[in-house]
């Protein structure tokens, strides 16, 4: 079990989240929570006008359009803000680690589910580093950083089988992190490749050398 008391703090390593979500365009940490607020309050107000209608006075037929489609739109809108945009909110969201726990972003299900984002050393089996190819925007013109083979996130594997995963992160945030993991706490880091991989910065579409 992932224990939800608070573990003493000291902390060793916050990550540097960029200000542009990766593999995303021109999309900041801002921007995403107006995005996932917005679907809320949209499902949040359809649901309260659904509830006024169906036990008001209105006709069955005015009824019966409230929950069919009204209902439709409300789980449309939680697909996207809890689905949909569950990757960049993941990836706009620094991970810190302690001295006993690392701190990971945790979405408001999982902690209905009793897991706060909390996680102990001893529940610790494993860090897996994934490798691939990822777009890094540097700013909001034309400018961004290809990344191929590149250690673009990580899992934490715990020893009952979850995985908690970083988010797409930028690839010496991975290594630092990981790097700290294996050295203070002597957990396994299990890395397919080997250093950041290849780097290409482009402008406006052409590479610069």
């Amino acid at each position: 079990m992932i224990k939800n008391e608070r573990p003493s703090e000291e902390l060793l390593f916050e990550e540097h989240v960029p200000e542009f979500i990766p593999n995303m365009n021109l999309k900041t940490h801002s921007q995403v929570i107006i995005a996932v607020w917005s679907f809320r309050a949209i499902y949040i107000i359809t649901l309260f006008l659904i509830m006024i209608i169906v036990t008001g006075d209105s006709v069955n037929d005015v009824k019966v359009v409230a929950v069919g489609p009204g209902g439709l739109g409300v789980i449309l809108a939680v697909l996207a803000t809890e689905w949909l945009m569950r990757k960049p909110r993941i990836a706009s969201v620094p991970v810190r680690l302690y001295s006993n726990h690392i701190k990971m972003h945790v979405f408001p299900y999982e902690r209905l589910l009793g897991f706060n984002g909390c996680i102990s050393v001893d529940e610790i089996e494993r860090i897996e580093i994934v490798r691939g190819d990822m777009k890094q925007r540097v700013n909001r013109n034309y400018r961004f950083i290809q990344w191929e083979d590149a250690p673009i996130s990580y899992e934490v594997i715990t020893k009952n089988g979850k995985r908690h995963s970083s988010g797409l992160k930028p690839p010496g945030q991975v290594i630092a992190i990981t790097d700290i993991i294996s050295e203070r706490w002597n957990i396994p880091i299990i890395d397919p490749g080997h250093g950041v991989g290849k780097m290409i910065e482009y402008n406006k579409g052409i590479p610069i050398l």
